[in-house]
């Protein structure tokens, strides 16, 4: 696998967070449901409204802590703030990081960066014990992937799709991938990010090597990031144990799913974009690409309806063919 695209961590950093001098950092994000962290396999990124907050790096020789300074605005109001904190300064002066951050984004929103931290928090973090989970994990946001003169392409989200129902979590095999786009507002809708360029991604990305080697790496990511507490344990089966966490994903079940976020309904900029592919691929070839509603207003992804019987029906999700035509 190419090394730019492996998330898994190696034993020796994935170790550092769970029993050793970055356990601190690791309680922090637990402590804290502003933030979120995420595996990129030499690097540990803790995300916060849609930007770094903190990029830990592994050297070979131990790591490195990086803030940007850019979100110092309008100046740097804080002395306790550097570029390089420790673990101890990162978890104290955690509170002053995010206020700058804050005020950066009252300047810079980046609105579909930070509602794509909130898919990650809603599916991944926040149900209670008592609360319903969806029919998602998200494994890992912003994946890109780059061949030498060749595939040039970015999926803002991966998601497993494990069925919230009892019968579908006790399974540990024959799992499913989605790739996610999100489109916020009507924004990015066409050209060279846009929903064509994707769907074109997606279809030529899924024909690779490297995509059965993502695979793979998924499968290592779910089981750090259960390990790690960013799964909480409480969303599996009472039954799961440390060997039940290894998963098996089947690169056959894959599809792609866009997230239209508070977009105009009546707008027909979508809709012509989905219908051009269609046109384009046929809509047989496009039978494994959706547009996902969520619950309700939420972000909680539920792609099944519970028949009564243990089984769901995949009446969440609409394939774009249809979509063109409600």
């Amino acid at each position: 696998m190419d090394g730019k695209m492996k998330r898994r961590l190696n034993y020796d950093f994935f170790m550092e967070f769970l029993d050793g001098s970055l356990a601190g950092i690791l309680n922090m994000v637990h402590n804290d449901t502003t933030l979120i962290m995420e595996l990129r396999g030499n690097k540990v990124v803790i995300y916060y409204r849609g930007g770094a907050l903190f990029t830990i790096t592994n050297t070979g020789k131990g790591y490195e802590i990086y803030h940007n300074p850019a979100y110092w605005l309008p100046e740097k109001k804080y002395e306790e703030l550097v570029t390089d904190p420790s673990p101890e300064e990162c978890v104290k002066n955690v509170a002053l990081y995010k206020h700058q951050m804050d005020y950066y984004r009252s300047i810079n929103p980046e609105l579909e960066a930070q509602c794509l931290l909130q898919l990650v928090l809603e599916n991944n973090i926040l149900p209670g014990k008592s609360k319903t989970t969806g029919d998602y994990f998200i494994l890992d946001i912003e994946y890109a992937y780059k061949e030498q003169g060749g595939l040039n392409l970015r999926f803002d989200a991966i998601g497993l799709n494990w069925p919230s129902t009892s019968s579908d979590r006790r399974k540990r095999i024959d799992m499913g991938i989605t790739f996610f786009e999100m489109k916020y507002y009507d924004g990015a809708m066409k050209g060279k990010a846009g929903i064509q360029k994707h769907i074109s991604d997606y279809r030529a990305f899924i024909e690779t090597k490297a995509y059965f080697d993502m695979c793979r790496d998924m499968e290592g990511v779910f089981w750090q990031k259960y390990h790690l507490g960013l799964i909480p344990a409480y969303m599996m089966p009472t039954n799961l144990d440390d060997k039940d966490a290894n998963i098996i994903i089947d690169e056959n079940k894959v599809d792609l799913a866009f997230l239209f976020a508070n977009r105009d309904p009546d707008s027909t900029i979508a809709k012509a974009e989905l219908s051009a592919a269609v046109e384009k691929y046929g809509k047989e070839r496009t039978q494994d690409i959706y547009v996902a509603n969520a619950s309700d207003i939420g972000y909680v992804l539920f792609r099944y309806k519970d028949n009564g019987k243990g089984q769901g029906k995949a009446d969440r999700y609409i394939r774009i063919a249809d979509y063109v035509n409600l």
